[in-house]
């Protein structure tokens, strides 16, 4: 049999599990393959063995999306890529093709009913080590929460998890001090609680962190929320839940291309769920630099 599909299923994604009808289809569908995911594998070797290249879909969440092009190099032109949204939050698919169910991208994806998109990828180093990202990096009380929610949480609370991780950041009062500057511009100063780096509009499960951005626009979109006292934060969780959370005086919305930033202590970040620590960040942006094959909503 000539594989035109492989599957790359994650079991421990927050939707495999009330999905297990559809890797049941999906291992009755002809012309495809389907491949577990586990903690050992390594995925570049096995990869090199699919001599027939065969597009490659992710069957999980941002999580899943991050590992696995890490691992088998995004831009390998070997594959194709289409995803399979199985996650919580499903913020890299949600961005880029809508909320739709995973048995209806299936669909899509055996129907050969796709169309090629370009996305922008991020690259961070922390403290030196690389890493690619493709939605979002989290810094400061966020990812202070993220390393704490546990895979129970996320399958019992979906994406209200993230939401309850975002009242945490609007009311924690901790601070970190960093000084950071925008591609070759001037060092600026701030205390802040959280940030975001990201190349979409969304994070956490569909919160709107950057209003208008496009994970295609080629910018990366660097917020920071200041560290306040016990009023102001009040005031900005209530502009948080009311959608205008960016007119708050705490919030700092920037563009750039690069951003260099460094912690005064060592800052824990998120990147596209990924936990990572460190003093020293750097960030770049390489417009358009993943194919993904995507559902053809208007097909």
């Amino acid at each position: 049999m000539n594989q035109q599909r492989l599957v790359l299923w994650n079991p421990y994604a927050s939707q495999a599990e009330a999905n297990m009808e559809l890797r049941a289809a999906i291992q009755q569908t002809p012309d495809t393959g389907i491949h577990e995911l586990n903690e050992q594998d390594d995925l570049r070797a096995f990869l090199e063995k699919q001599v027939d290249h065969p597009l490659l879909v992710i069957a999980g969440g941002d999580g899943t999306i991050h590992k696995i092009l890490n691992q088998v190099n995004a831009s390998n032109e070997n594959f194709d890529f289409a995803v399979l949204p199985l996650g919580t939050g499903n913020d890299l698919a949600n961005a880029t093709f809508g909320n739709i169910s995973p048995w209806d991208c299936w669909q899509a994806i055996t129907e050969n009913n796709l169309i090629s998109r370009k996305l922008d990828v991020g690259k961070v180093s922390v403290d030196r080590e690389e890493l690619y990202f493709f939605n979002s990096i989290g810094g400061g009380i966020s990812a202070e929460f993220s390393k704490n929610v546990t895979k129970g949480e996320k399958k019992t609370l979906g994406s209200l998890t993230y939401l309850k991780g975002s009242l945490e950041v609007i009311t924690n009062p901790k601070r970190f001090h960093i000084k950071y500057r925008l591609d070759d511009g001037e060092w600026n100063e701030r205390e802040i609680a959280n940030f975001f780096a990201s190349s979409s509009s969304i994070c956490g499960g569909g919160l709107e962190i950057a209003p208008g951005a496009k994970n295609n626009d080629g910018m990366l979109h660097f917020i920071t929320y200041r560290a306040m006292n016990s009023i102001d934060r009040v005031f900005l969780m209530t502009d948080y839940l009311a959608g205008r959370y960016e007119e708050n005086e705490a919030v700092k919305s920037e563009v750039c291309n690069r951003l260099e930033m460094d912690s005064e202590e060592t800052l824990k970040v998120s990147i596209d769920g990924e936990i990572k620590s460190g003093r020293h960040f750097q960030i770049e942006l390489f417009p358009q630099a993943l194919e993904l094959q995507i559902p053809d909503l208007a097909g």
